[in-house]
């Protein structure tokens, strides 16, 4: 087997199977993209090694491992043979260690290639945090709650320009209101991944827009260092009328659960106030969702004047649009691109 670094290891994407053979609640808690869980051991039976491992030793918790894992190498070598397809495969642990080189001997053994990560999971996790921090030409979008700022991304990214949708990545919309409908959040590690895994696959010396976020997207956090270069990145502020922003936010939420909708108000009342909290629950309850969505704008409004007036104004451009119409801006800023870097390059 060949010990490889973490970018040459992340190229078996191009035709083979990286394979992680860390337990099931590793795997869940954050993982390569792309990577196949082939766990050596269940979380149960990892735990019992590692509490042998400090109480009686490591030779101990090695046959205790063998006596484990003997019942399992036949149909796990199987599964080896089906994932390979005659390729060589790209295996995985948490450090490099007896996990993955474990598997890697047996695939070998059944004249298979190998290719095992130096440093395993925990040094691709280095990499990644490491990779984020590098300032990448981010051009931020920015605009008050309810400028449509995520689906004008999506149609600029249908135009040919570079985006990285971070509430998709997070499955959150951003705000109190923003898990609503939406899948189960990954864990923080598992978004960063994401995160660096769709950023690798665009040009780093061109633009690549993304939203204004805070540093927290529902549960999932930004980096420190990736938030701070947004922070100093440049922006394009899209600015519609209030009437715009209400009917845009009634449309997306005004379906959803009232009960939920009425949590979400809850969760926020110590910043609404008690006065605004209540006129807003009331507007909900008798079905005036646009009238909840007033409410609620001001004070979204509120925090996001707080938070423009800390940009670096000379990096920034505001354009006015009267409607919200996603092609239209989404035209805009494509003809925008290439002059603002052009610009401020």
């Amino acid at each position: 087997m060949k010990l490889l670094n973490v970018p040459e290891f992340l190229s078996f994407e191009a035709t083979a199977v990286a394979i992680d053979v860390r337990s099931p609640l590793e795997f869940e808690q954050g993982h390569i993209p792309g990577a196949y869980s082939l766990p050596l051991f269940s979380n149960e039976e990892r735990a019992e090694i590692g509490t042998l491992y400090k109480k009686a030793g490591q030779r101990k918790a090695i046959l205790r491992g063998l006596e484990i894992v003997g019942p399992k190498l036949r149909p796990m070598g199987e599964e080896l043979i089906q994932l390979s397809k005659d390729q060589p495969l790209y295996i995985h642990c948490w450090r490099g260690g007896m996990r993955s080189q474990s598997v890697a001997q047996l695939a070998e053994q059944l004249g298979i290639s190998c290719f095992v990560l130096k440093g395993g999971y925990k040094a691709y996790r280095h990499w990644v945090l490491e990779t984020l921090s590098t300032p990448f030409k981010y051009q931020v979008l920015t605009g008050f709650t309810g400028s449509g700022k995520t689906k004008i991304l999506q149609r600029l990214k249908e135009l040919g320009a570079q985006v990285i949708d971070l509430e998709g990545l997070a499955h959150h919309l951003g705000s109190s209101f923003g898990g609503i409908g939406q899948k189960v959040q990954p864990s923080t590690e598992q978004f960063q991944n994401r995160c660096l895994y769709e950023l690798q696959k665009w040009d780093a010396d061109m633009p690549i827009w993304i939203e204004d976020e805070s540093a927290f997207i529902g549960n999932c956090y930004l980096p420190t260092e990736m938030y701070r270069n947004m922070q100093q990145a440049h922006w394009v502020q899209i600015i519609l009328p209030i009437s715009e922003r209400i009917q845009f936010i009634t449309q997306v939420y005004g379906s959803l659960p009232k009960d939920e909708i009425i949590q979400a108000i809850q969760r926020i009342q110590k910043r609404l106030g008690p006065v605004q909290t209540q006129e807003a629950l009331a507007a909900c309850e008798r079905d005036d969702i646009e009238k909840c969505v007033e409410i609620l704008l001001q004070y979204y409004d509120k925090h996001y004047n707080k938070s423009i007036s800390k940009k670096d104004i000379a990096k920034g451009i505001r354009l006015n649009y009267q409607e919200l119409n996603f092609d239209l801006i989404a035209q805009d800023l494509s003809q925008l691109n290439e002059k603002l870097w052009i610009k401020y390059d």
